[in-house]
């Protein structure tokens, strides 16, 4: 009877902790320290995915999901969370502080090159992550995938990433853009500012401020720069088109040298390394490239890049792993699905369909006839047709393959 009772109490408190630990345990049976069946996995009381070798769970592992994936509570004990570790008088305070201020004073120091952009900022999410699951250890880093809200990113809906009650809270109001609702609202929390600001950095007020503007890259956008296979080609369109002009389509503090004290940096910069993480994925190659060439050592650590690369071997013994989000892996499934079609100027990627069409004169479109042709079919005539297809017409600023060779060209994109 005593040991019925031990085994109950010791299930309801599995309950509290974790609804899918708890349906774990009793799948094999309460076996939760020892005993276990070899090879299978379990998730342990601070939600990491573990795997039994030797009858015990090893091999732990965070996972670290889009945001707007959770669920109601889920979502709330997340931004309870970053809000107990922020709080004025949280015990956790000086180390948010210092570690938000890190990002601000050392933003000219190569943190934003690409000999250190990616890695470096792999690591902060790390430690900020380390710091919010000293208060929670069920605390993962979320991510944000803009790319799927591209059409009406800013919404407030509840499903959205900025609903005033399950989200971060709506757009800046009044003269100073200050967010006047949500979590992280004036009045309720207090962002952390540099102690000597230098002359250069805009004075922003206290508050959380955000100025919604423009348009997230879209889907396509996204899959065209997972398309590179040449990290020279990939990271500058990562670094530059998709992580900094999101950065300042929120705008407000995330437009600003103190975008770190801004909470949904993280969401930004989780959403950043995961898309580094899907490329690393396509190959060995893709994993290893350029970083084991970098031999200094990053700002503020005593670390190499290199050192970084792995997710599943992070600093600390840490192994981490980004949860694929659904709706983006139903439109990589679909896309990659379709029976590619060669032609000579128009070629297939993942996912989707270009054209490209030089820029150069008249009398050097003319061997680009046939091409032009596949254009005009592949991208107007579906539109004119109404045809369920997604449309994207680029500029290239960079030379792009063409019939005439590698030369500033613009593209038809579409998903078929």
């Amino acid at each position: 009877m005593l040991f019925n009772s031990l085994i109950t109490f010791q299930y309801r408190a599995l309950i509290h902790l974790s609804p899918t630990f708890y349906l774990a345990v009793l799948i094999s049976g309460g076996n939760v320290g020892t005993g276990c069946q070899e090879g299978s996995t379990s998730y342990d009381e601070c939600r990491q995915r573990c795997t039994c070798v030797g009858g015990q769970w090893v091999n732990c592992v965070r996972i670290r999901k889009e945001f707007t994936s959770l669920t109601d509570a889920e979502r709330k004990r997340h931004i309870d969370t970053i809000l107990s570790v922020s709080a004025i008088d949280s015990i956790y305070r000086a180390k948010y502080e210092e570690l938000i201020n890190e990002h601000f004073d050392r933003f000219y120091e190569s943190i934003h090159t690409q000999e250190h952009f990616l890695p470096w900022h792999r690591y902060y999410i790390l430690r900020y992550e380390n710091l919010m699951r000293k208060a929670d250890c069920t605390f993962t880093v979320t991510y944000w995938d803009w790319s799927l809200d591209s059409r009406n990113p800013f919404s407030t809906d509840p499903d959205n990433v900025w609903n005033n009650v399950t989200g971060f809270g709506g757009n800046g109001a009044d003269h100073d853009n200050c967010v006047l609702d949500g979590p992280f609202r004036k009045g309720a929390w207090k962002r952390v500012r540099p102690d000597n600001p230098p002359p250069f950095s805009r004075q922003l007020p206290d508050c959380l401020t955000r100025s919604f503007r423009g348009e997230p890259p879209g889907e396509i956008e996204l899959m065209k720069v997972l398309y590179f296979d040449d990290f020279n080609n990939f990271e500058p369109d990562l670094r530059g088109d998709l992580h900094g002009n999101v950065h300042c389509y929120i705008h407000g503090t995330m437009c600003d040298h103190q975008s770190a004290s801004a909470p949904e940096f993280f969401l930004h910069h989780g959403f950043i390394d995961k898309i580094w993480d899907d490329w690393q994925k396509k190959s060995s190659d893709h994993k290893e490239a350029y970083f084991p060439t970098i031999d200094e050592i990053m700002p503020g650590t005593d670390l190499r890049p290199e050192q970084l690369i792995d997710l599943s071997n992070q600093p600390g013994g840490v192994s981490v792993e980004y949860e694929p989000f659904k709706p983006q892996e139903e439109i990589r499934k679909k896309v990659e699905g379709k029976k590619t079609f060669m032609h000579p100027g128009l070629y297939t990627t993942y996912t989707f369909q270009r054209t490209n069409i030089p820029t150069t004169s008249f009398s050097s479109l003319f061997p680009c006839f046939l091409p032009f042709i596949s254009f005009l079919f592949q991208c107007f005539l579906p539109v004119l047709s109404h045809s369920s297809s997604y449309f994207l017409f680029v500029f290239h600023s960079v030379p792009c393959p063409t019939t005439l060779g590698a030369e500033p060209c613009f593209s038809c994109l579409r998903i078929c």
